[in-house]
């Protein structure tokens, strides 16, 4: 609120020296070319609640520093205010609150497999590849081993496993 400057005392334009005194006592506490109360004559503990408004703060009048820690909720914030430049590395953000994330992933692995019991294994530049079931049976394993080049010796070892001590 700014005082109007047109009737302040004038230094020798009111008898005596009443002027005098009361332009320094004004000078004081106002800024007596523009009429603007000084910073810090008025605390905020003078305030009534209410008494100043968003309509007479100025642009850019309050700083982050005045802002009161855990004052400013999500109502306050402005749409896309938020942006990933503004989110911290750690921020431990829940899945479900990222748009399109398991439709994003999806499209960065095909996935190989068309078959139940077909394998993926690292192709080429570690691509997902299949290895089809047809190829390797885990529950009868098929390791075609012959000592002697000629007789198919699976059945031996699969043998040997099952009875070695667990």
């Amino acid at each position: 609120m700014a005082l109007p400057t047109q009737r302040y005392p004038a230094d020798q334009g009111d008898r005596n020296t009443w002027g005098a005194i009361l332009r320094a006592f004004w000078g004081r506490l106002v800024d007596l070319t523009t009429g603007q109360w000084k910073p810090g004559v008025i605390p905020g503990s003078a305030l009534e609640s209410g008494t100043i408004t968003e309509t007479q703060l100025g642009d850019n009048t309050v700083t982050s520093a005045k802002i009161q820690n855990d004052s400013i909720t999500t109502a306050k914030l402005a749409g896309g205010a938020v942006t990933d430049a503004k989110v911290a590395a750690d921020a431990a953000i829940a899945q479900s609150k990222i748009a399109n994330l398991e439709g994003d992933l999806a499209a960065k692995v095909t996935n190989p497999m068309t078959t139940a019991g077909d394998l993926i294994v690292a192709g080429a530049n570690g691509v997902p590849a299949r290895l089809p079931a047809s190829v390797v049976n885990v529950r009868e394993p098929r390791f075609g081993a012959t000592a002697d080049g000629v007789t198919d010796d699976t059945d031996a070892i699969l043998a040997a496993i099952a009875a070695a001590p667990a």
